[in-house]
């Protein structure tokens, strides 16, 4: 939010005082960039609240956003990935048990 004297500027066009603030964007618009921000289909579900109610609103910036969505994949492949290793030592073990017990077999017979 670009504050001058006491006045919060709309961060796209500089030019005019803000009059909300977009969660998703993180950044104060006029009321014509809040009117072509919903237009936008890119970001007609995002949240424009007021410039008191955004002040007094915990922000969360889009990279934090970011990184959450990015821990969120990383820990599912994670998870995923476990599973498959898990499942790959029961049968290495399988194999070396029947690999055993075919040696001790053939050893038994001579």
């Amino acid at each position: 939010m670009k504050q001058l004297s006491g006045e919060v500027k709309c961060d796209n066009c500089s030019s005019a005082n803000a009059s909300g603030f977009c969660k998703d964007c993180n950044e104060s618009y006029c009321k014509e960039c809040i009117d072509k921000h919903k237009e936008w289909s890119r970001f007609s579900k995002h949240v424009i609240l007021g410039l008191e109610e955004a002040m007094k609103a915990p922000t969360q910036s889009p990279i934090d956003k970011e990184v959450a969505s990015h821990v969120k994949t990383i820990l599912s492949a994670i998870s995923g990935r476990e599973a498959e290793i898990r499942e790959q030592g029961e049968a290495v073990k399988e194999e070396i048990r029947s690999f055993l017990k075919s040696l001790m077999s053939s050893l038994q017979d001579k």
